[in-house]
């Protein structure tokens, strides 16, 4: 048998022996109040759909609602949930208009340290195939010197060291390191349309709420952030070479109402949970 008249079998087995491990994992707790905080994959939806019945579901990929031959199994899971929660509006309102959100943290915004040379962009993390700066480095005609801090693949290696404006540090960055270069500076996060279509980016999170100042490329489900100024998109950035000033009170108030919002859901959930 070729390898690839394998895989089927091969996935089939993964499968059954997956769906044995959520049965022996999860099926005392089959008629329990249950929250699951991901969506997990086939065999998980079809243990759900068979036997679990009173859970709440979290979406934090929304791929699933348009993605894959198993897409109605996925919705099955969904429709039968008690509740139905987002991390953002935008992905609600976009893939299934109901549902509540609850944001993935509580946000807090730090005063922006403004003591740094704005000529000079920093990308943090690993650097790959989907995290690849080269098209921004290119677009700024060498105006911005970028310092990219974190492990870089090798196959984009080649192509980023062509570029005479880049700096490396080529290791994986500690959590210390991370935490002191997320607050300072203007910082590039590298995620593609695609990605955003269905996730949302936590890193952009991190660098608001410790101070530093994120630039991104548009998508609409960072549209209200763009607006506040709490992030800038790469394109009207270059395009406006705007000066970066601080923090107003406008932009404290959009994070206290997303607080507010992911607060009063919460207590929704738990005391319908309650009466239920």
């Amino acid at each position: 048998m070729s390898s690839t008249q394998g895989r089927p079998v091969r996935k089939l087995f993964l499968w059954v022996g997956l769906f044995y491990n959520y049965m022996l994992s999860l099926w005392s707790y089959r008629k329990e109040k249950i929250l699951f905080l991901s969506q997990g994959n086939v065999p998980f939806w079809l243990f759900v759909t068979l036997f679990a019945k009173n859970y709440s579901v979290c979406i934090i990929s929304a791929q699933y609602f348009e993605k894959g031959i198993f897409k109605g199994l996925f919705l099955r899971v969904v429709e039968k949930a008690k509740h139905v929660i987002f991390t953002n509006s935008y992905h609600k309102d976009q893939f299934y208009r109901s549902g509540l959100v609850v944001h993935d943290r509580i946000y807090s915004v730090a005063e922006r340290n403004m003591n740094f040379d704005q000529k000079t962009i920093k990308v943090l993390g690993h650097i790959n195939d989907q995290r690849n700066p080269i098209k921004l480095v290119r677009s700024t005609n060498g105006n911005f010197h970028f310092y990219l801090k974190g492990k870089v693949d090798a196959g984009v290696l080649a192509e980023l060291s062509s570029s005479d404006n880049i700096t490396f540090t080529n290791e994986y960055l500690s959590d210390a390191q991370y935490q002191a270069e997320i607050g300072v500076g203007l910082i590039y996060v590298p995620v593609s349309r695609q990605y955003s279509d269905y996730f949302i980016s936590g890193v952009l999170f991190d660098i608001i709420g410790s101070g530093g100042i994120p630039l991104i490329d548009f998508h609409p489900l960072y549209e209200e952030l763009i607006d506040n100024e709490l992030c800038y998109s790469t394109s009207d950035f270059l395009e406006k070479s705007q000066k970066i000033s601080g923090l107003d009170e406008s932009a404290h108030q959009y994070f206290k109402g997303l607080n507010k919002l992911t607060y009063n859901n919460i207590s929704k959930i738990k005391e319908e949970w309650i009466l239920s």
